[in-house]
């Protein structure tokens, strides 16, 4: 069976990469033959806040998490319910964790060692979440999609897709856009990701290629289809009455904090 733990524990100044926490504690007691424990972690990106138990039988060790709330990255989380943890002979499983994230729900399942097997399933998510990590995308608007993870922690295969309702990022707004529909796919690794899209809505009619790296320069994406005449001229210096269509073939090189675009919008 499980061991059985009493006592608490404190921690502080932890750091992984550029991962780091400030102070994380931890107070376990016994009840009916199991480990029940909560814990706090406070660091620049989360401070969070959960109960559990840790119980075992057949060799086998089960660990519970009941409740979890807090903010990670500047949005408010709270685990929508019990989610369980199975240790057993070095591996380890995740079943239904869903956590209530940015408006919506996320929810993982899966092997999380000795490597990664994971299955996670979004459902309504804020797009605003992406803003923590690139501030000047100014991304709004829901996602719904679902990725799958394996292989190494350290070098895992993502393989992800997702609709973007309501999308639009400020290059988007300040061009007069309203919200768009976008939906994509890709493969992704821990630094960049491919990017097959078709981006509608407002006149347009966009498919999007290329890939897209998460931070630093990379970006190479090319988008064809048509754009309504009336938002090119919103681009233009001049007041411009136009209708119609145009025939657009763009590429976007550069970083996504500095976009470098190119092509030809043909009539």
């Amino acid at each position: 069976g499980a061991p059985l733990i009493r006592g608490n524990a404190s921690a502080s100044r932890l750091a992984a990469g550029s991962f780091r926490l400030d102070t994380a504690s931890a107070t376990a007691s016994v009840a009916n033959g199991a480990t029940t424990f909560d814990a706090t972690v406070r660091g620049p990106d989360l401070a969070l806040s959960g109960t559990g138990r840790l119980a075992g039988a057949s060799g086998a060790q089960t660990v519970t998490l009941d409740t979890l709330t807090g903010t990670a990255y500047q949005l408010p989380v709270r685990l929508s319910q019990p989610l369980s943890v199975a240790l057993d002979a070095g591996q380890s499983r995740i079943a239904g964790a869903t956590l209530s994230l940015g408006g919506g729900e996320v929810r993982i399942d899966g092997a999380t060692s000795p490597d990664l097997d994971l299955t996670v399933t979004l459902t309504g998510v804020a797009a605003s979440l992406a803003n923590t990590f690139v501030p000047p995308l100014g991304a709004q608007g829901a996602i719904s999609g679902r990725a799958t993870i394996k292989g190494p922690p350290a070098n895992p295969a993502i393989a992800w897709a997702a609709d973007w309702s309501g999308a639009s990022v400020a290059a988007t707004r300040n061009a007069g856009l309203p919200g768009l529909a976008l939906a994509a796919q890709g493969n992704a690794t821990l630094s960049a990701t491919s990017l097959s899209a078709r981006l509608t809505g407002a006149g347009l009619a966009l498919d999007i290629s290329g890939s897209v790296p998460y931070s630093g320069a990379g970006l190479d994406v090319r988008a064809t289809g048509t754009a309504p005449l009336s938002l090119i001229a919103l681009e233009t210096a001049r007041e411009i009455r136009a209708a119609g269509t145009a025939r657009v073939n763009l590429t976007l090189t550069g970083a996504l904090n500095a976009i470098a675009t190119s092509g030809t919008v043909d009539l």
